[in-house]
Order: structure tokens, then sequence, then C-alpha cells
């Protein structure tokens, strides 16, 4: 765990946390051309756990976590631009759990992610949202929301963003 973390043209892969973060845990994080892969957390963020992210065209890939966010658990801003988001899995937000602040997709695609609960692709808790020229497909939900689910707050997008939303009860 550190205060923040920047990294460009890295990878972080088949790492293992007890709890958080399996394969970043940081307050602040900026991907650039990076993937994360392969990584899984107990409690939460099997591929990264943070406050705030930045992913710029990056992969984020095959990581579970037990609990939230299997590639992503975020609370305060999310920011994913040119970037891949797929495979991932866990109990609530198998590619995304965000909540608080803001979250904002562009020009990403979020696709074949895996809820044994809810909200398979990308799961908003309480946050401003926008999704922008991007693509969320072939996500899976047990629950509710195989693609997105958005519980309170809000989610603009734009008619470029193609919906097909998965699997969800």
């Amino acid at each position: 765990r550190c205060g923040g973390l920047t990294m460009s043209g890295s990878t972080v892969s088949d790492n293992t946390a007890e709890s958080y973060g399996g394969g970043i845990w940081a307050y602040l994080v900026t991907l650039t051309n990076s993937l994360i892969t392969d990584n899984s957390a107990g409690k939460g963020g099997g591929g990264i756990f943070t406050s705030t992210a930045t992913v710029v065209d990056s992969t984020i890939r095959g990581n579970t976590s037990g609990t939230n966010g299997g590639g992503i658990l975020s609370s305060f801003e999310l920011t994913v631009t040119g970037s891949t988001i797929s495979g991932n899995s866990a109990v609530v937000g198998g590619g995304i759990r965000h909540s608080g602040g803001t979250a904002t997709v562009v020009s990403s695609t979020i696709s074949g992610n895996v809820s044994s609960s809810n909200s398979g692709g990308l799961y908003l808790l309480n946050t401003s949202s926008a999704i922008h020229h991007s693509t969320i497909t072939a996500n899976t939900a047990s629950g509710f929301g195989g693609g997105i689910s958005v519980i309170g707050g809000s989610l603009a997008f734009d008619p470029e963003t193609a919906w097909t939303y998965g699997v969800g009860a």
C-alpha cells in the first residue's frame, strides 16, 4: 500500500492479497499503457483497490475479488480512457465497483465480466457518472444489472455508446 502510484508501460500480474488490492493497493493510481492481469483479492479490488484512479490505454483483465470490484474497486474519482476492462469477476461489480465522487468512461470497452450477485460490468453507487463512445457488452450477473447498475447518483451517456447489457436477472 502506498500514497500514490504512477505506472506506464508496466505489467502487474499473478499476485494475491488476502484482503484488498490483489494487484495494486494505493490511494491514487495512474496507469498508462499498462496491463493488470490475473490478480486476486479476498475482500475487494482484485486488480486495483484505490480511492482515485486514472486508467489510460490500459487493460485490466482476468482479476478476481471475493466481494467487490473484480477489476477495480474505487471510492472517489475514476477515469477510464481508451482502455479494456474484461474477464474479471466478483460478487458485486465484476469489472468495476465505484462509489462516491465521479466516474467517467471514455472510448473504452467493458466486456465479459462476471458477478455472482449484482452488476457484471459496472456497479455505480451514489456517484455522478458519464460513459462516452464506449462499449458495454457480454457481462453477466446472477442478480440484477448484467452490464451496468446505477444505485443513487446519475449516469449520462451519448448515442455512440453501445449497450449490450449481457445477462442479469
